[in-house]
C-alpha cells in the first residue's frame, strides 16, 4: 500500500510504475485505462501513457480490488 500525505492533509493513494529505467509514481486516481498489447502494459493516465513491460496480473496486484475496471 502506498500512500503519500499531500498539504492539505488528504491520502492519496499512489502506486510506482517501472518503464524502461525510470519508475513513476501514479495516482490511482489519475488512471483512466489500462492497455495490453503482448508483452507491454500502457497506463493511460490523465496526462501520460506510461509503458510497461508486464503482465496483467503485475498490473492487477498494483491496483486496489475497486479499480480493476480499468482494464
Amino acid at each position: 500500500d502506498s500512500s503519500v500525505n499531500i498539504n492539505n492533509h488528504k491520502r492519496v493513494n499512489t502506486i510506482f510504475i517501472k518503464s524502461g529505467s525510470s519508475i513513476h509514481r501514479t495516482v490511482i486516481d489519475d488512471i483512466l485505462f489500462l492497455e495490453k498489447d503482448g508483452n507491454y502494459m500502457t497506463y493511460h493516465t490523465k496526462g501520460n501513457k506510461i509503458l510497461a513491460r508486464e503482465s496483467i496480473n503485475e498490473a492487477l496486484e498494483k491496483l486496489p480490488q475497486q479499480n480493476d475496471n480499468k482494464l
